[in-house]
């Protein structure tokens, strides 16, 4: 190993696990805005700031990021749901994002579409599920683990519109067969500037036992079967409880396909 790369390397590797990384980042790659975002469009998980970075920019609405460091957290906003506020967390508007980090996808992206890396430093725009739905609807979507989650707050009923809206764009009525993804639902819900109590999901009551959409027990602790119907609603409680089929409610898909 020569001279520079036995100095260079431990600097790094101290600045990397010592450092704040908002500064270091920062530094490189721009300054944190003094603003305030609320209702991301996106919000994806375990996922570090210069891919952040990356996913705002493959998104064409993506006018602003959050960074939440010390969560692995990065949330994608439009203008329009940010103001001029003091905020702890790292924001930085899509205009001020280095030309380092595109990877073939230029600043304005793909208009109404997500942009596509292919090799060579090239791209391609495809449609994305997720601006359309957004645009359209106002549904927002979470990231667990790879499956993307569509939050919708206006009501639809059960048996025909809020299932096939679901399937309208590649998905079905979500299957919230673990924990994590309830949690990580659920704190998406509470984190929204209207907060919905209920999301319908996709669930049904089988001989009194509450059954997903795929043929498996719903294995939560928190199930309440209180004889009131056939679906299922998850509560900001984290209950996951029996309505009736008729009720009209939020409800969330999961997209089986693409995004």
């Amino acid at each position: 190993m020569d001279l520079f790369s036995l100095f260079t390397i431990p600097l790094v590797m101290e600045l990397l696990l010592n450092a704040d990384a908002g500064d270091v980042m920062s530094s490189l790659l721009g300054s944190p805005e003094d603003i305030t975002c609320t209702d991301p469009f996106l919000w994806l998980n375990t996922i570090g700031y210069i891919q952040c970075q990356r996913e705002c920019i493959r998104y064409s609405i993506c006018d602003v990021l959050q960074f939440k460091k010390d969560q692995l957290e990065c949330r994608l906003y439009v203008a329009s749901n940010c103001y001029t506020n003091l905020d702890p967390n790292i924001y930085l508007k899509r205009t001020d994002i280095n030309e380092s980090v595109f990877k073939g996808c230029d600043r304005e992206g793909c208009p109404a579409s997500i942009c596509i890396r292919l090799r060579g430093g090239q791209h391609t725009c495809v449609l994305s599920k997720v601006i359309a739905e957004y645009n359209s609807s106002g549904a927002n979507f979470v990231e667990v683990d790879g499956v993307f989650f569509g939050i919708h707050t206006d009501p639809h009923l059960v048996d025909d519109s809020a299932s096939n809206v679901c399937v309208s764009y590649g998905g079905r009525l979500a299957i919230l067969n673990t924990q994590r993804k309830i949690w990580m639902i659920i704190t998406a819900m509470q984190a929204r500037t209207v907060k919905p109590r209920y999301l319908l999901v996709g669930a049904y009551k089988d001989n009194g036992e509450a059954r997903w959409a795929t043929g498996e027990t719903v294995q939560s602790t928190k199930v309440v079967i209180r004889d009131e119907g056939s679906c299922f609603v998850l509560r900001l409680d984290d209950n996951i409880i029996d309505t009736s089929c008729t009720y009209r409610w939020p409800f969330i898909c999961e997209l089986t396909s693409g995004i």
